[in-house]
C-alpha cells in the first residue's frame, strides 16, 4: 500500500516537470518559509505548510507559478512544492500550500530554495 507521503512525493515529481517563474515575467518572489503543522502520525507522516510572497511589478495581471525545492546535505532535491495563483498588477500575494512528507525525509532537508 502506498502511504500518503509516497503519493505526495510522486505527485510533486510529476508536476515538477515545468519551470518556475522568473523576474523577467514581472514577478518577484520573497519570504520563503515553511512550518510543521502536525505529526508525525502513526505512519511517520508530517503535514507541512510552505509559503512565499509574490509581487507583480507588471502593469497587467500575471499567473504566478513558484516551485519550492527542499535539498538534502548532498545537494539532492528530495521534495518540492508547486505554488500557483493569479497576482493582480502592482499587487503582492501570499501563495501557500500544505503537503504530507515522511518524518525521515523531512529531517534530511537542510535547505529550502526557490527553483529558477
Amino acid at each position: 500500500m502506498v502511504g500518503r507521503s509516497s503519493l505526495f512525493i510522486l505527485l510533486s515529481i510529476f508536476v515538477g516537470l515545468t519551470g518556475a517563474i522568473t523576474a523577467a515575467q514581472g514577478l518577484e518572489v520573497s519570504g520563503l518559509a515553511h512550518k510543521v503543522l502536525s505529526g508525525p502520525d502513526d505512519e511517520g507522516d508530517m503535514e507541512i505548510s510552505v509559503k512565499v510572497s509574490v509581487r507583480n511589478t507588471a502593469d497587467t495581471d500575471r499567473d504566478a507559478e513558484v516551485v519550492v525545492r527542499a535539498v538534502d546535505k548532498e545537494e539532492f532535491e528530495v521534495f518540492e512544492v508547486r505554488l500557483t495563483a493569479k497576482v493582480k498588477a502592482g499587487q503582492t500575494r501570499t501563495l501557500s500550500d500544505t503537503q504530507f512528507v515522511g518524518e525521515k525525509l523531512y529531517k534530511s532537508i537542510v535547505r529550502w530554495e526557490i527553483e529558477e
